[in-house]
């Protein structure tokens, strides 16, 4: 009988069935199910997902299988963990009283244009690396099925800066026989989450990348032009070429504008630069001081030592 690796559970989410355990002393996410409560068809799924999984390619943009285990009517699926989903952090951007420390977005919107630019370089960062993560799985003939911001997890920085993006929750993702894969429904569940990225991330900024009406800003340009390549259905591109797309995309070639805000960086630099020449200097000088003080003692010393010298040699004549 295979030995089993020692499972602690934190706790249970009712709600989307995930929860945060021990496995073998390494904390860990897990999805669960449990088989008496569930329909047959929700535990046939959750087996078919079990051993997707377990066939995923070892690509850093694809969730992580560890191991899964039956504990009793508990049916579980234990994967690495992330810091959030990729939702929670979009959300961060727009809530002010959010719990996730994220500093640069205070700082993009007080550098106005120049922020909407950054932004989009999240935006083809996430991009890209969702891209490469839909490449692997389509070269080994998985469909992934549709892609939303709840099913992509992330890693960040505690300044909430992005350090890895991958694709989880494969519940909808198929096996396809060869000659019977077809890629088209997962480019327009990607092009359809450009738009959702966009819209979270820029609420209000863009019209509909689908719409006709142009943009001054060239990056959503950009965007706009690679979602509608991956709504062609007469003409669909694959996901390599996505990737190709996305890796020769240059975000902010030209742009060189100077704003208030480095102004005062770059000022409030130069004030401390001078300060620590000036304070130098006067180091300097204040140590010279010192010196020609020292030495004019040192001489002075001499000078009594030598008179008093002189007159204890006339006085002994």
């Amino acid at each position: 009988m295979e030995e089993k690796t020692e499972v602690e559970f934190v706790s249970f989410n009712e709600s989307t069935k995930l929860t945060t355990c021990y496995l073998g002393g390494w904390r860990c996410a897990t999805k669960y199910i449990d088989t008496i409560e569930c329909t047959k068809k929700e535990a046939k799924n959750f087996e078919r997902e079990i051993e997707l999984t377990k066939l995923l390619p070892k690509q850093k943009n694809l969730i992580k299988y560890l191991d899964d285990q039956k504990i009793e009517n508990i049916n579980c699926l234990f994967l690495q963990e992330y810091d959030m989903s990729l939702r929670k952090w979009c959300d961060c951007f727009n809530n002010s009283k959010s719990d996730i420390p994220v500093p640069i977005k205070t700082k993009r919107k007080n550098e106005g244009e120049k922020g909407i630019y950054e932004i989009f370089e999240e935006i083809h960062y996430i991009s890209l690396e969702i891209a490469k993560g839909l490449k692997a799985l389509h070269e080994k003939n998985i469909k992934y099925g549709e892609i939303t911001v709840e099913k992509i997890f992330i890693n960040c920085s505690y300044t909430g800066t992005l350090s890895s993006v991958v694709l989880g929750n494969f519940d909808e993702a198929e096996l396809c026989e060869e000659g019977e894969f077809e890629r088209e429904g997962d480019l327009i569940a990607f092009a359809n989450l450009l738009q959702t990225i966009i819209h979270i991330l820029l609420p209000g900024n863009f019209s509909s990348l689908d719409d006709d009406k142009s943009n001054d800003i060239s990056e959503f340009e950009k965007f706009k032009k690679l979602f509608l390549k991956c709504k062609n259905k007469d003409d669909p591109i694959s996901m390599e070429e996505v990737v190709k797309h996305l890796n020769d995309m240059k975000l902010l070639p030209e742009f060189e504008v100077s704003n208030e805000y480095d102004d005062k960086k770059n000022n409030s630099n130069s004030k401390k630069s001078k300060n620590k020449k000036s304070k130098k200097q006067n180091s300097k000088e204040k140590i010279t001081d010192n010196k020609d003080v020292v030495d004019d003692n040192n001489n002075n010393n001499n000078n009594k030592e030598g008179e008093e010298e002189k007159g204890e040699v006339e006085g002994e004549n």
